[in-house]
């Protein structure tokens, strides 16, 4: 097995609905993700979040990266 590159990372990401909102009733998401190597994790609540930690471990996004790219479209319902 080859050793791991920067752009190769594990995490584990939980994600569940909470009822704490300004609208009495409404559901938010919120989250939490760890980087399974060094058991670093962060808590989020928005997506962008979520991505900016992911970024860090995994190296900053490049436009001529094809795979990148596919990987960040949004998933095709059948």
């Amino acid at each position: 097995m080859s050793s791991p590159t920067p752009r190769d990372a594990s995490f584990i990401v939980r994600i569940w609905w909470e009822g704490r909102s300004p609208e009495p009733g409404a559901l938010v998401w919120r989250g939490q993700v760890q980087h399974a190597t060094s058991g670093e994790s962060i808590g989020f609540c928005n997506m962008v979040e979520l991505y900016e930690f992911l970024q860090r471990w995994t190296g900053a996004y490049n436009s001529t990266d094809q795979t990148a790219e596919v990987c960040l479209e949004k998933p095709r319902r059948s």
